[in-house]
């Protein structure tokens, strides 16, 4: 049984091409290591322009933030917050910010990258939740691998404080038959209960504060089963059949008979979800793509790991993405990917070694096809002559959102989790420019 309610991030497809450049000028400096980072050449060159006699004032730092960092919007109230969070720092002085000051700003979390700020949404959230990807759990309440993990509530209270807006339970119907009644009572007003005919889902705006039931509808016992109970027992039967049945915000089921006919018979009335497998989506993709995106038009797909992955690794989730799958579940592993064309670029910096404090000056050039697909992966790698280079960190980044001018970038581990050596002032920064 899958849920979900709240905000989810907009698919708006616009075929334009677009070339994003980023100059990065990586920093990362270990958690155990006191020393100030100093501020690398290019830092310094853009202090000195926006700073007389080496004080950036008010005035100079809200010009900086219009100016080069593209915040057309900034006022000098936003400059004055800057001052203030570093008032409590040795480094600042009062007349303005000195090259110290201005640095550990551009390392700190109010230079964050993504255009949109956390709890904020400014995509047009009211078309049919078809038009969106939503963030999917594939099996959220398992600890660990698919085969004998123990079930519990810690991992789906850790889906949801990443974002994941789909939670797959599992109800198994009890003897009384209250199931219905039960979910319910549990929910409360926060349950969604839909029309009887759904011609299109509803959107994530009227979702909001939501909980949406989407499962397989019950199905009727045939008349040889009722035949075995009394009257009064059979009437009982259908509502608690009907009762469950209500319930369901979107009807799911699985496909049936040859693939060929999976989409090529779609419905122009009720709305639904389908699931296919990774496996089962890549074949079917190789016929039919054109059906496929055609019935997520109006239509969910939701698209889950095969069942051989039981170290619950992740799969591609490129080809759901591309044939417009809403609904790609995750085992809770970042994936990262765009569209064919931009996944094949991949760049690394040189190494540098036997340094505390590495700055790499490099500039890497990306064209890209679909940039609102496009993720930009940046991974902080640990240089090893004797074999495998350790995994530093690693942060992935949405390049529709992304802002101009110097940012801060904060790295997480493997499983998302942001280092606490970076939560109060991100140690990498990159550049990008202008697109």
């Amino acid at each position: 049984m899958s849920m979900r309610g709240g905000q989810y991030s907009s698919d708006h497809q616009k075929k334009a091409s677009l070339k994003q450049s980023f100059k990065v000028c990586f920093c990362f400096r270990r958690i155990f290591r006191v020393k100030m980072v100093e501020a690398p050449e290019e830092v310094k060159h853009v202090f000195n322009k926006y700073s007389n006699n080496g004080t950036m004032s008010l005035d100079d730092l809200h010009k900086f933030l219009v100016e080069f960092q593209g915040e057309k919007d900034a006022r000098k109230e936003d400059a004055q917050e800057i001052f203030n969070s570093l008032r409590h720092l040795n480094i600042f002085q009062r007349r303005g910010l000195h090259i110290e000051a201005f640095f550990r700003y551009l390392l700190s979390d109010q230079n964050d990258p993504i255009i949109s700020r956390p709890g904020l949404v400014h995509h047009d959230m009211t078309a049919p939740l078809a038009h969106y990807f939503l963030y999917t759990g594939h099996n959220s309440y398992l600890t660990g691998n698919q085969f004998n993990s123990d079930s519990s509530t810690l991992p789906i209270i850790e889906a949801l404080k990443k974002g994941v807006r789909v939670i797959e339970l599992d109800l198994w119907p009890n003897s009384r038959g209250n199931d219905a009644e039960m979910v319910k009572d549990i929910f409360g007003e926060m349950l969604y209960i839909p029309d009887s005919q759904q011609l299109e889902f509803p959107s994530p705006q009227s979702l909001k504060r939501k909980v949406m039931i989407s499962t397989k509808p019950p199905e009727y016992p045939d008349a040889k089963e009722l035949a075995t109970y009394d009257d009064g027992e059979e009437e009982y039967d259908e509502n608690a059949i009907m009762g469950y049945r209500n319930l369901i915000g979107i009807h799911a089921g699985k496909p049936k008979g040859d693939k060929e006919n999976w989409f090529a018979h779609q419905s122009t009335s009720q709305v639904k979800r389908l699931s296919l497998s990774e496996q089962e989506l890549e074949d079917v993709a190789k016929t039919h793509a054109t059906d496929i995106v055609r019935f997520t038009q109006r239509n969910l797909l939701r698209i889950y790991p095969k069942g051989t992955r039981l170290d619950s690794s992740n799969y591609d989730p490129m080809v759901g993405w591309m044939h417009g799958a809403q609904m790609v579940a995750f085992n809770m592993q970042v994936g990262i990917c765009g569209v064919p064309a931009d996944t094949t670029w991949m760049k690394r910096t040189k190494a540098i070694e036997d340094e505390w404090n590495p700055v790499w000056n490099e500039e890497f050039r990306f064209a890209l096809r679909v940039p609102e697909l496009a993720l930009l992966r940046i991974e902080a790698l640990e240089y090893d002559t004797s074999g495998k280079h350790d995994f530093g960190g690693q942060t992935c980044l949405p390049v529709w959102e992304l802002k101009t001018g110097i940012r801060a970038v904060p790295l997480y581990s493997r499983k998302g989790h942001q280092y606490p050596s970076i939560s109060s002032s991100p140690q990498t920064y990159a550049i990008p420019l202008s697109s």
